[in-house]
């Protein structure tokens, strides 16, 4: 149902079908259509989940490991039939083929999981989505839906508006959506 791979070294496994369709998207730099600034998450939302994150997520100070286990579990809840999670260099980055991230109806467009906590009633009727705690918690982050990424937070859009995004090499090929993020060198507390 879920097919979950950690790489800490940067080798990407396969996909199950890989050797019978052809790679959905191919990172190419210069192709990137556009890269946007970084989005700053709602103050109602911020304030709620600094406030509640011991009862959402344990522990206290959320690891980039368990935000992206959990953004991972939602993007199979929403279809994905693989997901790949890997860790490189203090990267975090959940990649499919399937995007998730547009997948649901509560929501307009993909930018808004990292504007406000928005309900997951596809995985149950007190949910939400995972995709916040990036928002929240992350250091630098970024979103990709085939050629078009936006950062989420930091300063990076800049420096690598003309550089490879940090998940290419890492992710496998196929993978056209993608979340990637650092989280501080020391958690933030909430």
């Amino acid at each position: 149902w879920l097919e979950h791979s950690i790489h800490n070294a940067g080798v990407v496994g396969s996909s199950p079908t890989a050797a019978t369709n052809p790679p959905l998207y191919l990172f190419h730099p210069p192709d990137l259509a556009q890269v946007s600034g970084p989005q700053a998450i709602g103050e109602d939302s911020a304030r709620f989940l600094r406030r509640r994150v011991r009862d959402m997520l344990a522990p206290a100070r959320p690891t980039g490991k368990l935000i992206a286990e959990n953004i991972a579990f939602g993007a199979a809840v929403l279809g994905a039939g693989h997901v790949e999670l890997v860790e490189k260099d203090g990267w975090w980055f959940v990649a499919s083929d399937f995007n998730w991230l547009a997948a649901s109806r509560v929501h307009q467009r993909e930018g808004e999981l990292f504007e406000r906590m928005l309900p997951f009633p596809e995985q149950s009727s007190t949910g939400h989505r995972a995709e916040i705690y990036v928002a929240l918690f992350a250091a630098d982050a970024y979103y990709r839906v085939g050629r078009h990424a936006v950062w989420i937070r930091g300063d990076r859009a800049a420096a690598l508006a003309d550089a490879p995004l940090p998940d290419a090499g890492v992710t496998p090929p196929w993978c056209a959506n993608v979340i990637g993020f650092q989280m501080p060198a020391r958690a933030l507390s909430p």
